[in-house]
C-alpha cells in the first residue's frame, strides 16, 4: 500500500513545545511537508522560527536517519518518515487508487492488457492497483506478491529517477553506519537505468514461468519525484511494445492533469 504522512498545517495546529531537540525536529519535519516543493534551510529557518545552525545540525541527524533527503532544490521528507505511516495507512492509498482506477480501466479496456499502478516499499514493489480480466485470476496472486525493484518493469522507472530507492537497493543499511548518500549501482543496472530515462519507460520480463512481458513509466509529484509507477503488461506472444509505448505516454500525460488537479 501507499504510504502517506499526515501533519497539520501551522496554522491549524497548536504551537509545538521546542525546549527539546525531539519538539524541535518535529517542528522541522511539519516545516518540510507542508512546503509545495523541496525546502532550503534558510525556509525551514524561517518557518519554524529556530536558528539556522540549530536547523542545519538537526537536518544532518536527520538525513542519516533518512528521515529526510536532500536534493539539488532542498530537503524533503525521507523513506522513513514516510514509511512511519505503514501500509495500513489509507488516506493517500485511497486518493491515488480513486484517482487512478478509472485512468486504469480505460488503459486495460483498450489493451485487454493488465493495467496497474505500483509504489516502491522499501526495496520491493507493491501495487495501489491492479485491472485485469478473468484470464489472470489464476496468475494474479504472484504477480501481486512483492517483487524486487530490479525486477520489475515499474520497479525500475522508480529506480530510474529516484537516487534514494537507488541507495536502499544498492546499499543496504549497516547499523551504526548510516547510509550512503550517493551509492552506485552496479554498472548493468546504472546503463539500463540511463536507457530508461531516455526514452521515458523501462520494460522487462516477469520470469520464465509466468512468461509475462511488461512496459511502465514513472509518474511524478510536485516535488519532480517518482510517486508511483504506471505498469501495463501481458503474455509475451501477444505483447506489442509500440503499442504499448504509445498507451503509456498517452495515459502518463493524462495522470500528470490528474495529480496537478487532485493530489496538490
Amino acid at each position: 500500500m501507499v504510504r502517506a504522512v499526515v501533519l497539520t498545517r501551522s496554522e491549524d495546529r497548536p504551537t509545538p513545545e521546542r525546549d527539546s531537540p525531539l519538539g524541535r525536529s518535529f517542528a522541522i519535519l511539519q516545516a518540510i511537508r507542508e512546503a509545495d516543493s523541496p525546502s532550503t534551510l534558510s525556509d525551514i529557518a524561517r518557518k519554524t522560527g529556530l536558528p539556522k545552525s540549530t536547523v542545519h545540525r538537526l537536518l544532518a541527524e536527520l538525513l542519516v536517519l533518512a528521515a529526510v533527503h536532500k536534493t539539488s532544490g532542498g530537503y524533503q521528507l525521507g523513506k522513513t518518515v514516510q514509511a512511519l505511516a505503514g501500509p495500513g495507512d489509507h488516506g493517500q492509498a485511497i486518493a491515488l487508487r480513486r484517482v487512478f482506477r478509472p485512468l486504469l480501466i480505460t488503459v486495460h479496456t483498450r489493451t485487454q492488457y493488465l493495467a496497474g499502478l505500483a509504489i516502491a516499499v522499501d526495496c520491493t514493489i507493491e501495487w495501489v492497483d491492479l485491472m485485469y480480466s478473468q484470464e489472470w485470476t489464476k496468475l494474479i496472486h504472484l504477480i501481486e506478491g512483492k517483487t524486487d525493484l530490479c525486477t520489475s518493469a515499474a520497479g525500475k522507472a522508480l529506480l530510474a529517477y529516484d537516487p534514494d530507492l537507488v541507495s536502499a537497493r544498492c546499499a543496504p543499511h549497516v547499523p551504526g553506519s548510516g547510509r550512503p548518500e550517493h551509492a552506485k549501482p552496479p554498472a548493468n543496472l546504472a546503463t539500463e537505468m540511463i536507457q530508461i530515462r531516455k526514452t521515458g519507460s523501462s520494460m522487462d520480463l516477469r520470469g520464465e514461468n509466468l512468461g509475462i512481458q511488461a512496459m511502465a513509466v514513472p509518474l511524478f509529484g510536485a516535488s519532480k519525484q517518482p510517486i508511483a509507477a504506471l505498469s501495463i503488461g501481458c503474455r509475451r506472444d501477444r505483447f506489442e511494445p509500440a503499442v504499448a509505448k504509445t498507451v503509456l505516454r498517452t495515459a502518463s500525460l493524462h495522470a500528470h492533469g490528474l495529480l496537478l488537479g487532485h493530489l496538490r
